[in-house]
């Protein structure tokens, strides 16, 4: 049985985008819940050579809508990298999902 590329490989850019999403949704929730303030997560780095927390997302994000338009040959979406909050995050994995 063959099994086609997009088949094989947007299933699993849904799967983990959609885990981010939730881990992003959580976020919000200890953010409400202990009041401070969420900057310090979106800008956050595990290590002083890494890149912020924000900055890996939208390299997520990049990284499955580059490749389904490869796959699709479609013309990819640009995001122009705007988003500080949380919730902006989460919109930015919407979209790529949707498309």
């Amino acid at each position: 049985m063959a099994i086609s590329l997009s088949c094989a490989s947007l299933p699993v850019f849904i799967h983990f985008l959609g885990n981010l999403r939730h881990i992003l949704t959580k976020a919000q929730a200890d953010v409400a819940a202990r009041g401070y303030d969420e900057q310090a997560l979106v800008q956050f780095r595990l290590a002083p050579d890494m890149l912020p927390f924000k900055t890996q997302i939208c390299i997520a994000c990049d990284v499955a809508k580059l490749c389904a338009a490869r796959i699709t040959s479609l013309e990819a979406p640009k995001y122009e990298n705007t988003e500080n909050t949380l919730a902006e995050l989460i919109t930015r994995i919407d979209n790529t999902v949707a498309w």
